[in-house]
């Protein structure tokens, strides 16, 4: 999936360079997000299917699957539930029905087959893995953690430098 969002990112931003969005159509920007989610999910697809073939899985419909369902699902209820209640609002913001079927049938009939291709090609030609470094049979012992890298510091310094920040800007207004 990570691939698949920096191919689309990159789109959008040489359509943004290209000059492509006009200021004066709010939904522009999102349209061609979808579209280019849509047509990348060949990339994630064969990434996912290559790199899961390559660590010896077999189940590679699955894979396919949980790629391509893994993200826009959850995504897609989410914001089902956002749109439903901007709709119980009468929101300007509230996408029409006709537009979440679109949406939907842009999803089945463009992303969904595209990650499948995909998958099958990354399959296809999965080379064997090759390890980067050389591996042992004999597991060696793992040293003990050093307090400062404990779970406890780490949530403590992680919980505190949001907070820092926050509080000071507070300070400010």
């Amino acid at each position: 999936v990570g691939c698949q969002f920096l191919a689309l990112a990159t789109g959008i931003i040489v359509m943004a360079l290209m000059g492509m969005f006009n200021v004066h159509r709010h939904g522009s920007m999102n349209t061609a997000a979808i579209l280019l989610y849509a047509l990348t999910c060949f990339v994630s697809g064969y990434v996912s299917a290559n790199f899961y073939r390559r660590i010896g899985g077999d189940k590679w419909v699955w894979n396919i699957i949980l790629t391509t369902c893994l993200f826009s699902v959850p995504f897609f209820v989410i914001w089902s539930i956002i749109n439903s209640v901007a709709w119980y609002h009468n929101s300007t913001q509230a996408l029409p029905f006709s537009t979440v079927l679109l949406l939907m049938i842009i999803w089945l009939l463009v992303g969904y087959p595209l990650t499948v291709i995909g998958g099958i090609f990354g399959k296809n030609w999965a080379i064997s893995f090759d390890a980067p470094c050389r591996t042992k049979n004999i597991p060696r012992e793992i040293p003990p953690v050093p307090w400062y890298r404990s779970a406890f510091v780490h949530m403590l310094i992680g919980g505190f430098l949001p907070f820092s920040a926050i509080s000071v800007e507070l300070y400010y207004i």
